[in-house]
């Protein structure tokens, strides 16, 4: 239980006694400091930007380069703009030990400007004083968003950093900014030239070699200690905070030979269900996504689209909600896309929490008004019920001239669908015939289940192959239409580019045209991609021998109309039960046997 100490979820680690972990980002800034550039490092709170600016002041202090770290909260903002600025240089002062008096030298300034007064400070006092190089590290900058003069402090940091060409004692004095800010956030008046100077450090979560040295607390075997961590990381994905967290309860438990399930459970009681409403790290991450949220609304309904996953939502650095959403950090930056930062955000922050905190729509507002609306509604019906029972009577008789005419266009209409649906299930059972993966056995199961995929979808129709999200359907089987409709479902507006009869997104249909190697976008071709899908979730297997339920389960991965083993769809969609499958299943199955033209004989 004594390890406990090595494990660091608040503060920095060297003030707590906790082990340090050093991460690739950590001589990315020392190199930075080395060479004097001008740096920040604007992430998310609990990723160790604190620990980082110790041990990197520690560094440099080896080197002989003077440092000063400056936590702005110390200021207060319940302040005004001179006490502020004079307990910014008192800091200043009494770190480096310099002789002159800040506070006299500040008010002998005071008609200039705050901007002017600091720029003039670091060059005719801190560089004139201190002969060696130094650098300020400014932490907990995002406290001065809600300060309305701080601006002149950014802007005396850019100014010093640019105007290094004509003032060449500028090159040592260097900054480093920490905090949960955007650069767009540091210099907020328009009027101003905008923080656009410096170097970004990026932190990374923990990689299982960077985060091993953790598992000295939990008195595990050295052979089990990667397993163990690797269990750790499953959920946390190399958060600092969540990491060190998790390891911190796995010492309160007491040492004992660690399994996979017991981590899990361990999870469960930590992190989620009311827990989740203790922990710190969540609450900042709820308030971001909720009370701190420049657009609520719209910052919602991106991060719900990052946690459905249908379709990659790639980062766009000039937008102010993806740049809120990595600020919380309950995403990050994988390549050019955004992703779920971790299990544990997924699962505290899931679809069903999205659509609790979303706010409220039209309906909702009104529902307060209904009593008085539903009168005037009446009203209205009854004043126009006789002038709508006569256009009703019109119309009867304008129907009844037409409904001979449209039953023999129903009569074409359906010889065409048979004709078609015969041809289409030719296709699919020739190409089941040609693949190497469908079995004799297999192929009857496998257009069935094709074909209840398609049923669940809405698409079995014989024109599926050519619907695209919103009903509407398309003419050129070249390519994926890649069409963005929306529609109403559940009361909710929902886009996306689904096509074809098993409602595939551009996306995959594009890493499936390269993995497959598919000319079109054709019927056999959506087939073969459907059934490629179908064997990537290992559900070939189970339809072949049988087991009709986990085929369904494991294929539930990739289409939301089918349930997960709880019932429900992992993507928010209604889905129909187990049984209703089965059955429907089932009728396809036979007619995979008898196909159209054949008859069913029944002894």
């Amino acid at each position: 239980m004594a390890k406990q100490a090595i494990y660091t979820t608040g503060g920095t680690v060297q003030a707590g006694g906790g082990i340090y972990l050093s991460r690739q980002t950590d001589e990315e800034l020392l190199t930075l400091c080395r060479a004097g550039t001008l740096s920040y490092i604007l992430t998310p709170r609990q990723m160790g930007k604190s620990s980082l600016m110790v041990w990197t002041a520690e560094q440099l202090s080896q080197e002989g380069v003077r440092s000063v770290i400056i936590d702005l909260t110390q200021l207060g903002v319940q302040v005004t703009a001179e006490q502020w600025y004079l307990g910014l240089l008192t800091i200043i002062e009494e770190q480096l030990e310099l002789e002159t008096d800040v506070v006299q030298w500040w008010q002998e300034r005071t008609h200039l400007g705050s901007t002017q007064r600091l720029t003039q400070f670091f060059k005719d006092v801190l560089l004139v004083e201190v002969a060696e190089r130094v650098t300020i590290f400014v932490d907990e900058i995002d406290s001065t968003l809600s300060l309305d003069f701080t601006d002149d402090l950014f802007a005396a940091i850019r100014y010093l950093f640019v105007a290094r060409a004509q003032e060449p004692e500028f090159h040592r004095l260097s900054f480093v900014l920490i905090g949960v800010a955007t650069p767009g956030d540091l210099i907020r008046d328009p009027k101003r030239t905008p923080f656009n100077v410096g170097q970004r450090v990026d932190l990374t979560d923990f990689s299982l070699e960077e985060a091993l040295p953790l598992s000295a607390g939990l008195e595990v075997a050295a052979a089990q200690a990667e397993q163990v961590m690797g269990w750790v990381l499953k959920w946390t994905g190399g958060h600092p905070y969540l990491t060190q967290r998790l390891c911190q309860a796995m010492t309160q438990v007491g040492g004992r030979r660690w399994s996979e399930a017991e981590v899990d459970r361990l999870v469960v009681s930590t992190f989620l269900g009311q827990q989740s409403e203790q922990d710190n790290n969540l609450q900042f991450v709820r308030d971001m996504l909720t009370k701190r949220a420049p657009e609520p609304g719209l910052v919602l309904k991106t991060y719900r689209e990052i946690w459905r996953g249908k379709r990659l939502v790639m980062d766009e650095e000039q937008s102010l909600v993806k740049s809120h959403l990595k600020l919380s950090g309950v995403v990050r930056r994988e390549g050019r896309a955004l992703h779920i930062r971790n299990r544990i955000y997924r699962q505290v922050f899931d679809g069903r929490w999205i659509q609790t905190h979303l706010p409220e729509n039209w309906w909702q507002r009104l529902k307060p008004a209904m009593p008085i609306i539903a009168t005037l509604l009446m009203a209205l019906i009854v004043m126009t019920g006789l002038v709508i029972y006569a256009n009703q009577q019109r119309q009867i008789a304008i129907d009844a001239l037409h409904q001979r005419e449209k039953a023999e266009q129903q009569t074409m209409i359906v010889g065409k669908q048979r004709q078609e649906a015969i041809k289409q299930s030719q296709l699919l059972e020739g190409l089941l015939r040609r693949s190497s993966i469908a079995t004799p056995t297999l192929r009857p199961k496998l257009k069935a289940f094709l074909d209840m995929i398609a049923w669940s979808l809405g698409t079995a129709q014989p024109n599926g192959y050519s619907l695209i999200f919103s009903g509407d359907s398309f003419a050129n089987f070249k390519d994926h239409p890649r069409q963005l409709k929306c529609a109403i479902y559940l009361g909710k507006k929902i886009c996306s580019d689904t096509a074809g009869r098993y409602s595939l997104v551009s996306s995959t249909w594009d890493d499936l045209v390269q993995k497959l190697q598919l000319p079109d976008f054709s019927p056999p071709s959506q087939d073969q991609a459907a059934i490629e899908l179908i064997r990537e979730q290992n559900a070939l297997e189970d339809l072949e021998t049988g087991k009709l339920e986990s085929a369904i389960y494991k294929a539930s991965q990739v289409w939301g109309s089918l349930p997960n083993s709880n019932g429900v769809s992992n993507y928010g969609f209604q889905v129909p039960s187990i049984n209703t499958l089965r059955s429907v299943y089932e009728i396809y199955y036979l007619k995979s046997l008898y196909p159209i033209g054949k008859s069913l004989r029944v002894k």
